[in-house]
């Protein structure tokens, strides 16, 4: 696994022009490459709506993030079970947030096998991310869901051999920092929006000051496919 981590480093290196030897160009060629992770717009789509299910653990969290949604346009369509439909028509995509307080592993469980489900997001503490991604359990492995850790140091929790085993097939967006509500939401509504957009790259989700200020790790950070890698080359 540290010769991966090793030959993944020089391959980032030569990339940024950083190794510019004949040695390290035929290095590099024999490597295996790091591909960029899209997003997958014609899967998420395909009915013609974006659905994201949040999980709160904070009754203020959740009561923030309802305000925020309420002001970008985004109005209840129904209540049933502890859950609440919000939605909006956007560049004529429906997009759908569905959001329940009090973390539950049946209703995580079935955001995760749920094919109209496209992302799913952890809005509690570090300690009960298992509680939403629970890798005892899993997810269905025939679409590419987007699971975001929106609680404190979430990178560390979702790149475990357990996570990376049960979860690795699927899109991660996690947090290097203090999981912080201000944060979270805005940037979830960013995504949704740029879907909409049918925009492939991360790149063009104008997410760069998440990163830079917030310690957020895009899907499509080396540091992902690093730990993928790593993991399978573990023996």
């Amino acid at each position: 696994a540290n010769r991966v981590a090793i030959d993944l480093l020089i391959q980032q290196l030569y990339e940024a022009k950083l190794l510019a030897t004949v040695e390290a160009t035929a290095l590099v060629d024999d490597m295996p490459r790091l591909e960029a992770a899209r997003v997958p717009i014609e899967q998420w789509l395909a009915d013609g709506s974006i659905t994201a299910r949040l999980f709160f653990e904070d009754g203020d969290d959740y009561e923030a993030a309802l305000r925020l949604i309420a002001g970008h346009g985004y109005r209840l369509e129904r209540a049933d079970r502890g859950q609440h439909w919000y939605a909006r028509v956007y560049r004529g995509v429906t997009q759908r947030i569905v959001m329940r307080l009090g973390l539950s592993e049946s209703g995580s469980q079935f955001a995760l096998n749920d094919p109209s489900t496209d992302i799913i997001v952890h809005r509690g503490h570090s300690h009960s991310l298992g509680r939403t991604f629970d890798p005892r359990l899993g997810a269905r492995g025939d679409v590419t869901k987007l699971l975001l850790g929106g609680s404190c140091g979430s990178f560390g929790g979702m790149t475990t051999p357990e996570f990376l085993s049960a979860f690795g097939g699927h899109l991660m967006l996690a947090d290097n920092d203090a999981g912080e509500a201000t944060v979270n939401g805005p940037l979830l509504l960013k995504i949704l929006d740029g879907v909409a957009d049918r925009k492939g790259g991360w790149d063009e989700y104008g997410l760069d000051e998440y990163v830079s200020k917030s310690g957020i790790l895009l899907p499509n950070d080396p540091a992902f496919a690093v730990m993928r890698r790593m993991q399978a080359a573990a023996p």
